[in-house]
Parts: structure tokens; C-alpha cells; sequence
């Protein structure tokens, strides 16, 4: 964790939100007031696959980066001290 987040305080101040969902994934830094702190909300859109029969899948690499830039960048916006 500390590798994605250098604020050694992080978890006592705030709340990291992640959203995945079927078209994107979301991340968001909310206080310990549930206020959104500015600029954190970030969302990245990826494609679902679909099949003639239904099926509906995610590519897991694409999910998992998706949400690993999500997450930094919504982390960029907590406030150090």
C-alpha cells in the first residue's frame, strides 16, 4: 500500500472508495466527514465483450489496470500532513 500512497497518516484521515463496474471503474478520497475531497473522483471507462449467445465478460488485465489508475489517481489529490 505504502508503494501507491506515501501519506503514512492515509488511513486514519480518510476513506478510499473503488466502483467497479460493468463499463468502468471508479475511485474517489472522501474525509472523515464523508465530503469528497476536491479533484479525486476519477473514473476510466473499458469495454465489456459481448457473444451472440449473451455472454457478457471483462478482460481481467484491462480490469485490473483500469483500477490500479483509478486509484492513484485519486490518491494524488489527499492532502499530506
Amino acid at each position: 500500500f505504502e508503494s501507491v500512497c506515501p501519506h503514512t497518516c492515509f488511513m486514519k484521515e480518510f476513506v478510499l472508495a473503488l466502483d467497479l463496474g460493468t463499463s468502468s471503474v471508479r475511485a474517489a478520497v472522501f474525509d472523515v466527514r464523508g465530503g469528497r475531497v476536491a479533484g479525486s473522483l476519477v473514473q476510466v471507462a473499458y469495454p465489456l465483450g459481448t457473444s451472440a449467445e449473451g455472454r457478457a465478460t471483462l478482460e481481467p488485465a484491462t480490469l485490473f489496470k483500469s483500477a490500479k489508475a483509478c486509484l492513484e489517481g485519486a490518491l494524488q489529490h489527499v492532502p499530506s500532513g
